[in-house]
């Protein structure tokens, strides 16, 4: 074990600092290291226990970093998850669940009996993207608007969705319907669908409260039901403003509307989640960048 005084001056080497072996600390020296401070932020550490950001995607974006910059070279063993877990002052689980994000950015890859290892490929370095970009940056972009819970119950699933959960046609599955709001202005109506598994968990909590400190239904659904979202599939389109979706968005009815669906899935390939959001133009860019391949 490392002795790591999480000092503002020692975060930048922590990686560095954990190649060389170190004197072990006391248990007594550990705790009051990494004791917290009343605001929630524990002393030194980058990460906010009581931001509205899980914890476990602040650690990741943390190591992203770290292992972008270079500060560990292609092939090389990273720490443990309980090193980690130890010296950060977080829980082995917290550990495990940012090792999985940064494995979907194909960043590192777990090898059972040897070890963690960062993936020898250069490319790698490039910024992962997807869709809108990243799940995280999708997860940032709801924290910097607000989100509000217009209805929820349980509905027919439409053909498309049935298909997408496996479940057959005419059966009832979780629904909900939210805002999102940029500035207090309404920019995107999503209807989110859960399989029925999921939606007796997510039954049992107070939505309307989460939502507004989670932000994101799928963040609800990772935390409530112990699950990992790995892959989303989005697929775009276009429709007209009905009347009620006009009113809700503020536009005349009519308006063109971008609409986007969204398919969520475990690393198994387990569909967990399936949303269809219609946006506002006016509030919405969407940038794909396209290299040359030259072949030899």
């Amino acid at each position: 074990m490392i002795l790591l005084r999480l000092c503002k001056t020692e975060w930048s080497t922590l990686f560095s600092s954990m190649r060389k072996p170190k004197t072990s600390p006391s248990m007594t020296e550990s705790k009051r290291i990494l004791k917290e401070s009343p605001s929630g932020v524990t002393t030194g550490s980058p990460f906010h226990r009581s931001g509205k950001i899980p914890l476990y995607h602040q650690l990741a974006s943390w190591l992203e970093q770290k292992l972008r910059s270079g500060e560990y070279s292609d092939g090389a063993k990273i720490p443990g998850d309980t090193q980690l877990a130890t010296e950060l002052g977080v829980s082995i689980i917290t550990v495990r669940a940012a090792m999985k994000v940064l494995i979907g950015k194909h960043l590192i890859a777990r090898y059972p009996g040897k070890g963690t290892f960062v993936l020898e490929n250069n490319s790698v370095r490039a910024r992962a993207v997807w869709g809108l970009g990243s799940i995280e940056d999708l997860i940032a972009i709801g924290f910097r608007s607000s989100i509000k819970l217009l209805d929820m119950g349980h509905v027919i699933a439409p053909p498309w969705v049935a298909a997408k959960f496996s479940q057959p046609e005419r059966k009832k599955i979780f629904w909900c319907q939210t805002l999102r709001l940029s500035n207090g202005e309404p920019f995107v109506i999503t209807d989110v669908y859960l399989p029925t598994n999921i939606g007796e968990a997510i039954k049992k909590i107070n939505l309307y409260k989460t939502l507004k400190k989670k932000r994101l239904v799928s963040t609800i659904v990772e935390e409530t039901c112990g699950i990992f979202i790995a892959d989303i599939h989005q697929t775009m389109g276009a429709e007209l403003a009905k009347s009620q979706t006009a009113k809700i968005l503020k536009v005349p009815e009519g308006t063109p509307l971008l609409t986007v669906e969204r398919y969520y899935f475990t690393s198994d390939g387990t569909s967990v989640q399936v949303g269809r959001s219609s946006h506002r133009v006016d509030h919405y860019k969407y940038g794909i960048n396209l290299k040359r391949v030259i072949s030899g």
